[in-house]
């Protein structure tokens, strides 16, 4: 038997990549308008994968002035292009950029398979002052728009010895933070410094102070207009323009809820105890999962050593370790279920399951805490079972086997092929899908292939109605079974959060519906021509497998065809790509061919 198999024609036949979109890529920090330090940045797709050499350029009208943004990366078929404000710019009726806006400034854009030089016009996509991108170079100091105590006491309207005060500043545009900036409280007659705690990035900056024993104040703590002090460190905007620090008339002055009495120190007691963790299948955690279970109190703790918490599993008793919150009010505890565990009515802890095991559990001013759980003890917890015999599949990786046409975002009739591996192989019944959110909205992406292996695939086709400038998200939550199951071989139901699995990747790529399904359309095709040397194969002789070439490109998964039917005894594997077996039958020499497919009928 003779095998010839016939490849589509040559890349070198493929036209010019053309420009499929050119488009601004980010928007301004604050409202519509750029200020001086920001980066505006210019995403220009090509119709096929690209390479780049060199240093191209896109220019953008700000104003009546030309400026060049510089290419900065390449993402496939996808180049990116930054610009930083200058103090000089200035367009209030937006940027603009024409029809000849990109230049190669003597480096190449060429198709990455065949070298061909690509084409540079943006005529389908000129930009005439976009309202939503004005520049205005002046700097913009950021300043205080708010002053709040962020914080409650424990007990009625007093802070005690031990608690803490934390208050918020916010501003008015977000504001990058270095080092530890204070803010200066008043309590009573003396002036305390509640340090910088978080915030940087953001609008909202906080600051933290820890009463001590000697502080008090029964009119209510005050914080002057001239409290926020930079204490060596800084409080500037993206663009590194130094803040205001003036508090102005949002300055407190004695705020009656918030008064101070460190001579009663405050002692730490339980006021929650919950399990934080959930099984990873249904109701019941499998051996080698971790549960974990949080003991909050209504101060601020300080934990030294390893206190524990003892849990009733089933018959026994096994300790939890400490394993954070010092500094916080909650304290994590964690168990790893072993295979000897069994508690088919739910774990519990009980009122006097939590001892210090040689550490230390206080306030921060030193006041020992109060271990007893009392009424927030828990008893057989029906949603936290175990058996330590269920071997439970679990996600391990979020990935998006497929990629946009264009290379800059997917159109509508292109499929998003989702990727979700298992720890183990899983068997699929139904129709499980994922949750796919595109701006505001959410879409499903149903399950298309995988039982009986580790890796799941789920497609969704874009609508014209789609849109996600900003990325796709796939959520902690997103798999659902939709009243199908995910098994083990066994029967044990998968766990179904995604959550830290998601590879980063899936947040880059955009969906854009205007994006017409033959602007990204993608044709699968083989790296070069290939011709297989004749094959003869004895009736009655197992075959060595013959492997054959894998196509690139196209839209979504590939499928392989072999054609006409091989003489019995002899199989093809479309997903293995290979044939294998032992003929049983003699026919005259044959010519096969071997064609490949994708998922919008693309051959």
């Amino acid at each position: 038997m003779a095998l010839l198999f016939l490849i589509p024609p040559s890349l070198a036949q493929t036209p010019a990549p053309a420009v499929a979109t050119a488009q601004l890529f980010n928007v301004p920090a604050s409202g519509d308008t750029y200020g001086a330090g920001e980066g505006i940045e210019f995403l220009v797709a090509f119709s096929r994968s690209v390479t780049v050499t060199g240093t191209p350029q896109f220019a953008l009208t700000i104003g009546n002035t030309v400026r060049q943004a510089d290419f900065s990366r390449l993402v496939q078929s996808a180049l990116y292009f930054r610009y930083t404000v200058q103090a000089t710019d200035a367009d209030s009726d937006g940027i603009s950029f024409g029809a000849n806006a990109l230049t190669l400034n003597g480096g190449t854009i060429r198709d990455s398979a065949t070298g061909t030089n690509a084409m540079l016009s943006l005529a389908a996509f000129v930009l005439t002052d976009s309202a939503n991108h004005k520049v205005n170079g002046v700097a913009t100091v950021p300043a205080i728009n708010a002053v709040s105590i962020a914080s409650s006491p424990a007990s009625g309207d007093t802070y005690g010895a031990g608690e803490r005060i934390a208050v918020a500043l916010g501003f008015q545009i977000p504001v990058t933070v270095a080092g530890t900036p204070q803010l200066a409280l008043t309590i009573g007659t003396a002036t305390r410094q509640a340090a910088y705690a978080g915030g940087s990035g953001t609008r909202t900056l906080t600051f933290h102070y820890t009463v001590q024993t000697a502080d008090t104040d029964s009119d209510g703590i005050s914080i002057a207009a001239s409290a926020l002090a930079l204490n060596s460190g800084t409080i500037q905007s993206g663009a590194g323009t130094n803040a205001a620090l003036g508090l102005g008339s949002r300055a407190i002055t004695n705020a009656t809820n918030h008064k101070v009495n460190g001579s009663s120190a405050t002692v730490p007691a339980v006021n929650a105890v919950a399990v934080a963790s959930r099984p990873v299948s249904g109701d019941t955690y499998g051996a080698g999962e971790r549960i974990e279970v949080e003991v909050g109190f209504q101060i601020p703790l300080t934990v030294t050593g390893t206190p524990q918490l003892a849990l009733t599993i089933g018959s026994g008793t096994s300790q939890a370790d400490y394993a954070s919150g010092s500094g916080t009010p909650t304290l994590t505890f964690r168990y790893t279920t072993q295979t000897t565990d069994t508690d088919s009515d739910g774990l519990s802890v009980g009122a006097s399951a939590l001892a210090l095991n040689g550490g230390t559990i206080q306030s921060l001013t030193g006041t020992n805490a109060t271990l007893a759980l009392g009424t927030h003890a828990i008893t057989n917890a029906a949603n936290h079972k175990v058996d330590g015999s269920a071997t439970v599949p679990t996600v391990s990786t979020v990935t998006l086997s497929s990629s946009p046409g264009s290379g800059a975002a997917y159109g509508a009739g292109e499929v998003i092929a989702v990727q979700v591996a298992f720890s183990a192989a899983v068997t699929v019944t139904g129709t499980p899908r994922v949750a796919l959110r595109l701006g505001s909205g959410t879409v499903w992406a149903s399950y298309a292939r995988g039982s009986g292996t580790a890796t799941l695939t789920f497609h969704y086709t874009v609508r014209a109605a789609d849109r996600a400038a900003e990325g796709l998200a796939i959520e902690a939550n997103a798999l659902a079974l939709n009243g199908g199951t995910i098994q083990s071989g066994l029967g044990t139901n998968a766990g179904l959060s995604l959550g830290g699995r998601v590879s980063p990747e899936v947040a880059l790529q955009r969906v854009d519906g205007t994006l017409a399904a033959e602007e990204t359309d993608q044709v699968p095709v083989f790296a070069e021509e290939l011709q297989l040397a004749d094959r003869r194969y004895q009736v009655g002789t197992p075959i060595p497998a013959l492997q054959l070439p894998a196509a690139k490109g196209g839209d979504g998964a590939l499928t392989y065809y072999l054609e006409p039917a091989l003489p019995p005894g002899l199989a093809f594997d479309a997903a293995a790509r290979a044939v294998t077996g032992t003929p049983t039958v003699a026919q005259e020499e044959t010519r096969y061919r071997y064609q490949v497919q994708d998922e919008d009928g693309d051959r």
